[in-house]
């Protein structure tokens, strides 16, 4: 695996880095994980695009479904952010509210992080 970060949370809070030092790109549909427009190495991305970059070193739009360490790890941190995003919906209306903009998207993983480490040390326990 290309990723030095080797769970869900250390995805989350190095996507919470990436953001902060390239920028939110807010998607207009569920492939717009980057904004292209600067050309550059490292352009500013969305939730899902932070994440997938963390895990793959490069951006991809949407990881292809395969039987990879990198996508179950891909899968993993975007199930634990998406875990964390439905705790702003207790009632379950689907009124989710998502971060748009940068320093609210990086302490949504960052705090998506911290639930995850919760969740799994009560489970070793």
């Amino acid at each position: 695996m290309n990723s030095p970060h080797n769970n869900a949370s250390r995805v989350l809070r190095a996507a919470a880095g990436y953001i902060a030092a390239h920028g939110y790109h807010r998607p207009s549909h569920p492939r717009d994980n980057y904004c292209w427009t600067s050309r550059c190495a490292w352009p500013a991305a969305s939730d899902v695009g932070a994440i997938a970059f963390v895990v793959y070193g490069e951006p991809v739009d949407m990881p292809t479904p395969e039987p990879t360490a990198e996508f179950k790890l891909f899968r993993q941190a975007v199930n634990a952010y998406v875990d964390w995003l439905e705790l702003a919906d207790p009632e379950g209306t689907g009124i989710v509210s998502e971060p748009t903009n940068a320093a609210d998207l990086a302490d949504a993983f960052n705090q998506a992080a911290s639930l995850y480490e919760a969740r799994n040390k009560a489970g070793r326990e």
